[in-house]
């Protein structure tokens, strides 16, 4: 005896309304650390350490993400000579105040 095979459940289309809040969660998560738009060091000049996020991007100690630091927000960077990487900066409590954060 067979079964009737099930269909596939279609996946209903995003709306503009999607991806308007998309884009505004994504917004609030970048600013979500409250730095005022301090300059962050060149990724080129840090070490790979720093770059994923397990040190602080100013003083390069070491973090325990999600215990010790501050989390900067994901970004993108395109090196001279490849292709565009993520990196990932972070920074330790005594760093983001003096940086100006709140």
């Amino acid at each position: 005896m067979t079964t009737p095979s099930a269909r596939p459940q279609r996946v209903p289309a995003r709306t503009p309304q999607d991806h308007a809040r998309r884009s505004a969660i994504a917004d609030a998560a970048a600013g979500a650390s409250g730095l005022p738009d301090a300059p962050l060091p060149h990724p080129g000049t840090l070490t790979p350490e720093q770059q994923r996020g397990a040190a602080c991007v100013w003083c390069a100690a070491p973090l325990r993400p999600g215990v010790t630091d501050i989390d900067l927000g994901p970004r993108r960077w395109r090196p001279r000579d490849g292709a565009p990487v993520a990196w990932f900066p972070r920074t330790c409590p005594d760093c983001y105040y003096l940086q100006g954060g709140q």
